[in-house]
């Protein structure tokens, strides 16, 4: 099943992910396949990734965490390599300006993609919810490595231990989100904020890429050790506990 649907709106494609399924190795190579189609496509210059009824995205296929964790042949870091990893390297490298519209729950590696985007934008009741310690995993798709770069280390690390859920009112007042939009008109918040991007297309890609290249240095470097550290996280107890407590639950 395919996870987004895509409408095209002027130079402004929208990327809806659908709220009643979860991303995986798949769908995100599907999505991929999107995004350079459409970064060979002169008309579009905006990309708006979008959830829908109140969800952003419920997050990764927890099946597939499962099925890696069970199966010796299957290697985690694989799928991050050739999915996760390959689509927040699209993102930083594309010449189109990524857009996080996020109007609901956010889980997982659902926001990890709105970190990734050049801008990012929320309505005040949303939700982000970051399970991976609990699962005995670290967050990945570069999201460590993100928040980083965004808050320093200690605020980072705070982050991440310490709670699991957060408002969006934290996260803008955290420097992670650039505004906050009123809810009841969302969607036409985000067309006016596009609008402001009134700038030349040409100057604003060479300045993503300026930007990018001073931050990024060492992007492929962090993405290599997150591979490293995330199969390390699958062989503690905490992330033995939780599979066995996912299996039972999914027997049930």
């Amino acid at each position: 099943m395919i996870g987004f649907y895509v409408e095209e709106e002027g130079d402004v494609c929208y990327i809806r992910f659908k709220s009643d399924c979860y991303l995986n190795h798949d769908n995100i190579n599907l999505l991929c396949d999107k995004i350079n189609n459409i970064d060979i496509n002169p008309f579009i210059r905006f990309v708006v990734f979008l959830g829908e009824n109140r969800i952003f995205s419920k997050g990764q296929d927890i099946s597939e965490i499962c099925l890696a964790y069970e199966d010796e042949n299957i290697s985690y870091s694989f799928l991050l390599k050739n999915s996760y990893h390959k689509l927040l390297t699209l993102i930083k490298n594309s010449s189109k300006v990524f857009i996080a519209a996020i109007n609901g729950m956010s889980i997982g590696v659902g926001t990890c993609i709105a970190l990734a985007c050049d801008v990012i934008y929320s309505s005040s009741k949303s939700v982000f919810y970051m399970p991976y310690l609990d699962i005995g995993l670290l967050p990945d798709c570069g999201f460590i490595y993100t928040l980083l770069m965004t808050i320093g280390y200690h605020k980072t690390y705070e982050f991440i231990c310490t709670k699991e859920y957060y408002s969006a009112d934290e996260l803008y007042k955290l420097g992670i989100l650039n505004d906050i939009l009123d809810e009841k008109e969302f969607k036409n918040n985000i067309k006016k904020k596009i609008l402001s991007f009134n700038k030349g297309k040409n100057i604003t890609s060479l300045l993503k890429k300026y930007i990018n290249t001073l931050k990024n240095k060492d992007l492929s470097e962090a993405l290599f050790q997150e591979c490293l550290f995330q199969d390390e996280a699958r062989k503690t107890l905490e992330h033995k506990v939780a599979i066995e407590k996912i299996k039972k639950l999914n027997s049930n």
